[in-house]
């Protein structure tokens, strides 16, 4: 069609829609890899050694600089969407993990909570210590999901009822869940204080360093 085009102003807004569509796929396509590796290696050094999936280094890794980090880096996208991104005050939590595939897991939420979440919307980050597990959250106080799509939006290509009009891959909450299991601990979406939107917390087993 943008071939066929010769009206300029038309060919304009037929290219960018191509260069969405474009950027939209190649989006889908990324998660689908990391997904399909996560799957393969199991985190097994020998065979992880490709960008989307770093070799399974464990550090000893500080929870808070790295969410901090990663709530500055969707700063600005949160600014331009009219969302209140905020990071919590938390405690000192070393632990040991993959600080990349963390970093995957928690820009994923994020990035979650940015599109699915309507305008206005009340983002929070925040991470602590309980009974000797680790753990960080991410919460809205967007629309939330309905009882019955509360452990189907964790599965591959699924989404909400509500998010079928937002592009998505319906990847992100899949590949977080495998990064928490693969770290030797757990995804779940918990009830939130006020009742409303959605509160995603990973817990960390065992990984805290002394």
């Amino acid at each position: 069609v943008l071939g066929q085009e010769r009206d300029p102003t038309r060919q304009a807004a037929l290219l960018q829609t191509l260069q969405h569509g474009v950027q939209r796929a190649g989006a889908v396509l990324t998660q689908v890899l990391v997904l399909s590796r996560l799957d393969a290696t199991g985190l097994n050094a020998a065979n992880a050694a490709h960008d989307l999936i770093p070799a399974a280094t464990t550090t000893t890794v500080d929870l808070g600089h790295l969410l901090r980090d990663r709530v500055e880096a969707h700063a600005m996208r949160a600014i331009d969407t009219g969302h209140d991104l905020g990071l919590a005050c938390g405690p000192s939590v070393q632990v040991h993990a993959n600080a990349a595939l963390l970093h995957t897991a928690i820009d994923n939420l994020i990035d979650n909570a940015l599109r699915y979440c309507p305008t206005g919307s009340r983002i929070d980050v925040a991470w602590g210590e309980q009974d000797g597990v680790a753990w960080w959250a991410v919460e809205d106080d967007g629309p939330g999901i309905p009882a019955q799509d509360q452990e189907r939006v964790f599965k591959r290509f699924e989404r909400g009822a509500g998010a079928l009009d937002v592009a998505g891959s319906g990847l992100g909450l899949a590949i977080a869940r495998e990064v928490a299991r693969q770290q030797g601990g757990s995804l779940r979406l918990e009830a939130t204080a006020s009742g409303r939107g959605c509160r995603f917390v990973m817990r960390l087993v065992g990984a805290i360093a002394r």
